[in-house]
């Protein structure tokens, strides 16, 4: 009789949780129906229409956003399988959730990263996040900046020497872009001589590459998402890959902590600030902040991970561009020609801020081609949205790539036209139908930074050379992935002036 009751109280109680869960399944799902989106299969949502590539998922969701904006609607559900995902067309359905103090919680996509980067300020969220913040914003100031553009002007002029050789025939430019900002972000947040750029075969190199492939994977593979497969058949790799990234990053921090404790680096003196790498800030932090030294990582990698990935895939797009848009790259050089003539001249901050047709060139680029395509954030509350309710859980994906073809806000919006960023015609946006670096709270804390090195090398290679190919600019289709990769690659042809 006794083991009845247990068995019955038991039963009851499981019960009840499946009861609860239910309803909670069933009221957030009848929320999530009401938003408009493209119609899904049972089970399977739209992951058939989705594809198994970052290529067909973006052709895909700039499909069904344009559709939806013809029907009158700026807000946009896709099913992921028996995922949601509630996406806003416009710079207006934006607005609630990047100008929310309270939902900074990133979505479940970012998860893969975690353990590489940790709980740095990429992913973190709530007190942790902005403690982070606050901690880390001067990291960025003005001055800071000057002596990281010596660093960025160093390894450019490296890139530039080593593509003198390469200018016979066609060849795709991107891996030599990324290469030089990973030498870049190296020296800028560790202070450390990569050299990637004479050593692409570097482990951590390597490494670096190999884990972008594998997140790759694991993103777009439709297998991957079923609980167990990955650990099965590819853990093991992004184990070994991570071991070698951190172990690096590590190594370097120990080194570091040991030379300043010895007294070995000095920063006194005339070039006070410009000579320190973000590392050596967050060491000189360390004890008013109580960071471990795993806290140092995390941030350490964080800017390692956002600083190369994201500033070469702007670069290499503005370059494609650029190559296919020649009246564009007369006028690009003809100003970077005025700044510098025939000098070989170091490129300073002054001379950053004196080519502003330049920017608009890269601020074009990047709307087109956004070289970060979306970011998430998953709502801990109900959030209201226009006259929709957000149930709780649900992830809201903020894809530029889909605000910025927005053909209201940009008419002809695939044609390449750096005059939309002249004062006049930028006044009458909203303020959110522009966002290649997000916006409100969570917006990238290294933008001025990802401009400078983008402005830079760009302008050291037309210095250098002329960029030459005989395809269209949207022959290179576009990926959603971490970053916006090009299908092709960036091939182009050199030609030295």
């Amino acid at each position: 009789m006794l083991l009845q009751l247990i068995f019955s109280a038991i039963l009851l109680y499981y019960l009840q949780r499946l009861f609860f869960y239910l309803k909670g399944v069933y009221r957030k799902y009848t929320f999530i129906a009401k938003v408009p989106g493209p119609p899904g299969k049972f089970l399977l949502g739209n992951a058939l229409d989705i594809g198994d590539t970052s290529f067909s998922f973006s052709a895909a969701l700039l499909r069904w956003a344009d559709e939806e904006r013809a029907k009158g609607h700026n807000l946009m559900r896709v099913w992921v399988g028996f995922r949601p995902l509630i996406i806003p067309l416009n710079g207006e359905a934006l607005k609630p959730i990047l100008d929310s103090t309270e939902e900074l919680t990133k979505g479940d996509d970012y998860d893969i990263f975690i353990p590489w980067l940790g709980l740095g300020l990429l992913i973190s969220t709530n007190g942790k996040w902005k403690s982070r913040r606050r901690m880390l914003t001067p990291t960025f100031h003005f001055a800071m900046l000057d002596g990281y553009v010596e660093k960025m002007d160093k390894h450019s002029k490296i890139l530039v020497d080593i593509l003198h050789d390469k200018t016979s025939e066609e060849l795709d430019i991107y891996p030599y872009v990324k290469r030089c900002a990973l030498d870049i972000i190296c020296d800028t947040a560790m202070g450390t001589e990569l050299d990637a750029q004479h050593d692409p075969n570097d482990p951590y190199v390597l490494a670096v590459g190999e884990f972008n492939q594998l997140a790759r994977e694991q993103s777009f593979v439709w297998y991957n998402w079923i609980p167990g497969v990955w650990r099965f058949t590819k853990r093991s790799d992004e184990v070994r890959v991570l071991d070698t990234m951190t172990g690096f990053t590590k190594k370097v921090i120990a080194d570091r902590i040991s030379q300043h404790q010895s007294g070995a680096l000095n920063f006194d003196g005339d070039e006070k600030g410009k000579r320190k790498a973000f590392l050596d800030m967050l060491i000189e932090m360390r004890e008013a902040n109580a960071l471990s030294d795993e806290d140092i990582r995390e941030e350490v990698d964080t800017f390692m991970f956002e600083g190369h990935d994201t500033t070469s895939s702007g670069i290499g797009w503005v370059l494609w561009c650029l190559a296919t848009n020649p009246e564009v790259q007369k006028l690009a050089y003809e100003e970077v020609s005025a700044v510098f003539g025939d000098s070989d001249r170091s490129i300073t901050v002054e001379d950053l801020k004196g080519m502003p047709y330049l920017e608009k060139v890269i601020k074009e680029t990047l709307r087109i081609f956004p070289a970060v395509p979306q970011v998430q954030r998953k709502v801990v509350n109900d959030f209201k949205n226009g006259d929709y309710i957000i149930p709780a859980g649900t992830d809201i994906a903020i894809v530029q790539l889909l605000v910025h073809h927005n053909a209201k806000a940009f008419p002809d919006h695939w044609k390449f036209d750096p005059e939309r960023f002249d004062l006049d015609n930028s006044t009458t946006r909203h303020a959110y139908d522009y966002i290649p670096f997000s916006a409100g709270l969570r917006n990238c804390i290294g933008q001025r930074f990802a401009l400078y090195e983008e402005k830079l090398m760009v302008a050291w290679i037309l210095r250098r050379f002329s960029l030459h190919t005989d395809r269209t600019m949207l022959s290179n289709t576009c990926g959603a992935e971490t970053v916006l990769r090009p299908l092709l690659g960036v091939p182009v042809t050199l030609r030295s002036r």
